[in-house]
């Protein structure tokens, strides 16, 4: 103890897809995200109870609707989120409620469950001994982005979300692209040889996996950069985007993930390049 176990939900259509995890402690456990269809966040809870041990709380890496939805399934016990995550997801359900339902149906919770207790960065929850801290990662795949770590004999684990992807295509209707490599240095930095526990992918990834989230996203902003930026944010643009993140990285494994909100996301990337400036060496 304590032992890790990934629970593997649908997003939308896919059936395996969404990571949660379950940290199981000596007498009790935690769970980390909560998944996204009501029936898998229930079977999440009920293979927790199946230990017979207390789940102490559910904590969150960031706030787009395929990691906390399954909150309806935990109405009683503690949720812990920052702050800003909170907020987020409040913007989200603002904005997507309808498309959500639309993709799951029955399994789209009524009314939903947000998080109950908020944390700042630093924050530890101990439980039989053992600590779980959480990092503040702020902006990055989603507008506040977080890690929950543990040291288990010497050996650091890394809750992480969807700062990384593992090799799948991503999500950049945030585009927060400058703060999302920032926030993969400080991983490299701080998490250097950390198991990392993401939201979609192969798990654990290792520091390999970090570069290669680096280079997809350079990958992005180079091939928006040389369209330019007076081109029309089109189909026929969007199109090309999609088409070049396809030679980095062949097949079409959560491609869906990449045309959602895209038109969205080109338009803040933009404006965050023509705003930018590279810090200086002192």
């Amino acid at each position: 103890m304590p032992q890790i176990h990934r629970v593997t939900g649908k997003f939308p259509v896919f059936p395996d897809h969404v990571h949660a995890y379950m940290i199981e402690f000596e007498k009790s456990i935690v769970i980390v995200d909560a998944l996204f269809a009501l029936s898998n966040a229930k079977g999440l809870r009920k293979h927790a109870e199946t230990t017979g041990k207390k789940i102490e709380c559910v904590v969150i890496t960031h706030g787009h609707p395929d990691h906390w939805l399954g909150l309806a399934a935990f109405p009683d016990v503690p949720k812990l989120a920052t702050q800003a995550c909170i907020d987020f997801m409040h913007r989200e359900d603002d904005e997507k409620h309808e498309v959500a339902k639309a993709m799951i149906g029955d399994e789209f919770p009524e009314p939903r469950v947000y998080p109950d207790t908020v944390i700042k960065d630093g924050h530890t929850i101990t439980i039989d001994g053992h600590s779980l801290r959480f990092m503040d990662l702020g902006p990055g795949e989603s507008d506040a982005d977080g890690a929950w770590v543990i040291d288990i004999d010497g050996q650091k684990h890394a809750f992480i979300g969807d700062s990384i992807m593992n090799k799948t295509h991503g999500f950049f209707g945030d585009g927060h692209v400058y703060e999302w490599l920032a926030l993969l240095d400080r991983l490299e930095l701080e998490l250097p040889d950390s198991k990392l526990y993401i939201g979609h992918g192969v798990t654990p990834a290792g520091k390999d996996a970090i570069e290669f989230q680096k280079a997809y996203i350079k990958h992005f902003m180079k091939t928006l950069k040389a369209i330019g930026p007076s081109a029309p944010n089109d189909d026929a643009l969007r199109a090309r985007l999609i088409a070049w993140q396809q030679e980095f990285l062949p097949g079409d494994e959560f491609l869906f993930l990449t045309t959602f909100e895209l038109e969205r996301g080109v338009n803040r990337i933009r404006a965050a390049m023509a705003t930018h400036r590279e810090p200086q060496p002192a």
